[in-house]
C-alpha cells in the first residue's frame, strides 16, 4: 500500500479532506511535533508492556537489528550512541527542578564507519 492510498484511508476515516496538507500548512513545526507527542502519549498511556513487546512481531517500524553492530565491523571499536542529563527544559521553562535525560544512536556514524 502506497503513501497515496494510506493518506486516503485515513482522510475518509477522519471525515477530514486533504488532512496532510491542513497540518503542513496550517501547523507550525514545533506544533505539529507536540500534536505528535501528545498523540502518542495517549496511545503510550492505553497499551500494556505485552502489548509493546508484541509489536517486535507485527509492526515493520519497531523490530531489532537482524545484525548486531559489533558483527558488522569486526575488532572495531563503535561508538554509536551518546546522551545524559541536559538543562535545555530547565532553561526553557525556568525552573531548575525540571529534567530531561536525552540518548541518541548517530546512524550518520554508523554510515561513516562503512565509508573506508
Amino acid at each position: 500500500m502506497g503513501i497515496d492510498e494510506i493518506l486516503g484511508r485515513i482522510e475518509r476515516e477522519t471525515g477530514v479532506a486533504d488532512l496532510a496538507a491542513l497540518l503542513e500548512e496550517r501547523l507550525e513545526p514545533a506544533d505539529l511535533h507536540s500534536l505528535l507527542l501528545e498523540v502518542y502519549r495517549r496511545r503510550a498511556d492505553r497499551r500494556s508492556p505485552a502489548a509493546v513487546l508484541s509489536d517486535f512481531e507485527s509492526n515493520r517500524f519497531a523490530r531489532p537489528a537482524t545484525t548486531a553492530p559489533e558483527d558488522l565491523l569486526p575488532g572495531r571499536s563503535l561508538e554509536l550512541a551518546d546522551g545524559g542529563a541536559v538543562d535545555w527544559t530547565q532553561k526553557l521553562l525556568s525552573n531548575a527542578k525540571e529534567r530531561l535525560v536525552i540518548s541518541g544512536i548517530s546512524d550518520e556514524r554508523l554510515c561513516s564507519l562503512f565509508r573506508d
